[in-house]
């Protein structure tokens, strides 16, 4: 099989995220299928490639910091916004160079959202078999 798949896509890193709270240490995250990014909690990495969000919620208040990359989409970078309680916390452009963000929370979700998402199939190689049938060798 040869398969292939070539896509211009814009798409947000988060890495080695980490929260250090007041009172305690730890978060969860919300990585909605919808996104089509991805929560890997061994290496600390999130990616996103939707305006839909990842949701952070922190173990109380305290002090998100993340290390931010982007890949660049239709000649842009991605720009991320982060909010909480109804209020735009910071927004940022990203690049293909680690940008330290931190951020001090709330005990209270925050989200992060991709605000000009970008994707377009640029090639798309398939085989599709409708017929297949074996010969016995004689």
């Amino acid at each position: 099989m040869n398969d292939f798949y070539l896509a211009d896509v814009r798409v947000a890193l988060l890495n080695d995220v980490e929260f250090k709270g007041d009172q305690c240490s730890g978060f969860q995250i919300s990585v909605s299928e919808a996104t089509g990014g991805q929560w890997y909690p061994e290496a600390r990495l999130a990616t996103l490639v939707t305006q839909v969000p990842i949701v952070f919620e922190p173990c109380g208040q305290g002090l998100l910091s993340l290390n931010l990359t982007g890949r660049k989409g239709k000649g842009a970078f991605p720009r991320i916004r982060f909010s909480q309680n109804s209020h735009i916390k910071k927004e940022l452009d990203t690049s293909d160079q680690a940008i330290n963000v931190q951020i001090p929370l709330e005990n209270s979700p925050l989200t992060v959202t991709l605000i000009n998402p970008y994707g377009k199939t640029l090639e798309d190689r398939n085989l599709y078999v409708s017929d297949l049938s074996w010969r016995q060798k004689r």
